[in-house]
């Protein structure tokens, strides 16, 4: 019997399951096919970069509609309050009046503001006629404002008085008014005292003074700012006055005496006469007659009526018409100016 032939045993692999994998030869890209590769590339990475922009975007306004109500107050736009062209007398301390009036001096500019503003100005007695505008920046305040030209003391009180004027909304053609204003510190205007005046009815700040004396007392006061204004506006004569005296209005206490006296610092008394409008009643000089020989004698005496200080003479004395006014050299000795 034939021997049998022996099997050849298969080559164990390195992993020990069958021969190695031949190895294929690699093949190498043309420089085209290298371009294609490239240029598909950069596609796909175009297109991963917007899908992941538009879902971040989509994201975004998803927090943005969640949110917008915790980040609308801050947001918000504010506007300052400003005061339109006022007056040169008005300081900061009236200024400050006015924006806590107001409501403060930063104000959202939404729709309703100007309403809201207008509405807590109406209690302010210092202005009246008052309009309110918004701009993008800004809260504008337009007004007329009420200049005191006399001051009163009520015991430990202070008040102003001023003159209703005509295009005032409280203002009647010949009757004329006064408002009683609530003090605070005004250093740009010279200010007259009123004394002799009866305050047992005294109004609340904000209200017409109904009253003969202290309505003609004020109207007089408010020519001579009217007079400094156009004559001595560098050194008005109101500066040179200490009070006014109407204790004998109308001639209640000595119908010969000078029922209006105006009292210069110095202590030199100014007979000014009847009360103002009523000089014809009593054959006194004429308003205007008054007037100006009052402000002849301050301008010829460099600005002032305080003839004691300066030795010219005691008192002047502006009732009767066709008087004379002294020179600045006559003496002390002239009793008075008549």
């Amino acid at each position: 019997m034939a021997p049998r032939k022996k099997k050849k045993k298969k080559k164990q692999s390195w992993f020990g399951f069958g021969s190695p994998p031949k190895r294929r030869k690699k093949k190498h890209l043309t420089k085209a096919a290298r371009a294609r590769a490239a240029a598909s590339m950069r596609k796909v990475a175009v297109v991963i970069a917007a899908v992941v922009a538009l879902g971040c975007t989509a994201l975004a306004f998803g927090y943005m509609e969640r949110h917008v109500h915790t980040l609308s107050p801050v947001t918000e736009q504010m506007g300052q309050l400003e005061l339109v062209a006022p007056p040169a007398w008005i300081n900061p301390e009236l200024q400050a009046r006015i924006a806590a009036a107001a409501g403060g001096y930063y104000f959202p500019l939404d729709e309703n503001i100007a309403e809201t503003i207008a509405a807590r100005l109406q209690g302010l007695s210092w202005i009246y006629n008052t309009r309110i505008r918004t701009t993008s920046k800004t809260v504008h305040i337009y007004a007329g404002y009420r200049k005191p030209t006399a001051v009163i003391k009520s015991g430990s009180k202070k008040y102003y008085l001023a003159l209703i004027a005509p295009d005032d909304l409280s203002w009647e053609q010949d009757k004329p008014k006064v408002m009683l204003l609530d003090y605070i510190e005004l250093d740009t205007l010279p200010v007259v005292e009123i004394k002799g005046l009866s305050l047992r009815k005294l109004p609340v700040a904000g209200d017409i003074w109904q009253g003969e004396d202290i309505t003609s007392t004020v109207e007089l006061l408010t020519v001579l700012a009217r007079m400094d204004e156009i004559s001595c506006a560098d050194a008005p004569l109101l500066g040179e006055l200490a009070s006014i005296d109407i204790s004998n209005f109308g001639g209640r206490k000595n119908r010969n005496n000078s029922h209006i006296v105006l009292n210069a610092k110095d202590g030199t008394e100014i007979y000014w006469g009847a009360a103002y409008g009523d000089s014809t009643l009593y054959l006194e000089a004429t308003e205007e007659e008054k007037l100006g020989k009052l402000y002849s004698f301050y301008k010829d005496h460099g600005n002032s009526i305080q003839c004691i200080k300066n030795a010219v003479c005691k008192l002047i004395d502006l009732r009767y018409a066709q008087t004379k006014i002294p020179r600045p050299e006559e003496s002390l000795a002239n009793s008075s100016v008549d």
